[in-house]
């Protein structure tokens, strides 16, 4: 499980962050005259609050695969609805949403997964597209796919970053242990070639004692 307070100590999640803010912002931005004219436009607004307050329940998610899924779905789900409610923006609208979705797919779920999740996403933004208009251009579809697989191939290098940033704080800190383990062993061979330096000088002394001892006695004896 990928800890959230590792991912958000790395300054290119809240750059991935700070980037959906400002696309939803732009996105709001860009379609409030259309919002203003419509007789649900308060609907719309709760719709684009909603997605918002997605966003930043992204920012505490962890690597939980029914979490992650759970947080895609609830936002596609928003951004299906806001393109229904402006249909002159379904396409384009949706597609900005989902690009942002898509990199954060790749982001927190394995390769497979997030593809079928991009696969899923490219599905409704045609949807939307026929919603709205009949039909989408190849050009244009062609487009949006380029982008879902921009922001697909960011996401993904995103979590190879992580992957090789955890697998680099992992060998450091096996190499610290090893580190402190060397330590011990070298203070407790230093501490036992103290402790047997200490006996052979003692066996020695008790040599040269006993040694001396004797010669003594011969000496008292001969005397």
């Amino acid at each position: 499980m990928l800890n959230p307070i590792r991912h958000r100590s790395n300054y290119s999640f809240w750059l991935l962050n700070a980037a959906a803010y400002l696309t939803w912002l732009g996105i709001l931005i860009a379609a409030l005259p259309e919002i203003e004219a419509l007789p649900g436009r308060t609907m719309v607004l709760v719709l684009f609050g909603l997605f918002f307050v997605g966003l930043s329940v992204y920012a505490f998610l962890e690597e939980r695969p029914l979490q992650v899924h759970l947080y895609l779905l609830f936002q596609l789900i928003i951004a299906v609805a806001i393109s229904m409610q402006v249909p002159e923006r379904a396409a384009s609208g949706i597609s900005t949403f989902l690009f942002i979705l898509s990199a954060q797919a790749m982001l927190f779920l394995p390769l497979i997964p997030g593809l079928i999740w991009i696969v899923v996403f490219i599905a409704a933004t045609w949807a939307a597209a026929f919603f709205a208009f009949d039909a989408i251009h190849a050009n244009d579809f062609v487009a949006i796919l380029g982008g879902y697989l921009f922001f697909g191939t960011f996401g993904a290098g995103l979590r190879q970053a992580n992957e090789a940033r955890k697998h680099s704080q992992r060998l450091l800190a096996e190499l610290q242990e090893a580190h402190e383990q060397l330590r011990a062993f070298t203070s407790q061979a230093q501490q036992l070639a103290v402790a047997e330096e200490r006996n052979r000088l003692a066996r020695e002394m008790h040599d040269a004692l006993g040694h001396r001892l004797t010669v003594a006695v011969v000496q008292l004896e001969g005397a």
